[in-house]
C-alpha cells in the first residue's frame, strides 16, 4: 500500500496515516528479516516446482511461529537484513501503486480508523 503523497498540505489524518503504514512496515520488515535469518533457504532462489512453494512457505512460517513461541534464539547479524537491498522489493516498493478504486477506498478507511484510534 502507498502512503499519501507529501505535497507540503498533508492533513493530519493523512500524516497519521503515512506515520502508522510507515510503523507497520517497520514491524513487517523485521518479521521478514528474522524469518529469513532463522530459515535462510529463503534468502536464496528456490528451485522448488511452483505449486509446492506456498506449502514451503507456510511451513517455514508455521516452524518460524513455534521457534518464537519458545524463544529460539537467531543470530543477529542475520535477523537485522534489510529486506530493501533486495532487487525484486525494491522493484515492488518503487514500481507498483494501487490506483483502482479499491485501493483508494481501502486507504481512506484505514486514515478513517487510524484517526479514530489516535497515533
Amino acid at each position: 500500500m502507498k502512503g499519501y503523497s507529501d505535497n507540503g498540505r498533508l492533513t493530519e489524518r493523512q500524516v497519521t496515516f503515512n506515520y502508522r503504514l510507515s510503523r507497520a512496515r517497520m514491524v513487517i520488515e523485521g518479521c521478514f528479516g528474522r524469518l529469513k535469518g532463522r530459515w535462510r533457504c529463503l534468502l536464496k532462489r528456490n528451485d522448488t516446482k511452483l505449486e509446492y512453494l506456498p506449502t514451503q512457505i507456510a511451513a517455514a512460517c508455521t516452524l518460524h511461529n513455534i521457534c518464537e513461541l519458545f524463544g529460539d534464539e537467531i543470530e543477529m547479524g542475520v535477523a537485522n537484513l534489510d529486506l530493501y537491498n533486495e532487487p525484486v522489493l525494491a522493484a515492488i516498493e518503487n514500481n507498483i501503486e494501487v490506483n483502482g478504486p479499491s485501493g483508494h477506498t481501502i486507504r481512506e478507511a484505514l486514515a478513517n480508523h487510524f484517526q479514530r484510534e489516535g497515533i
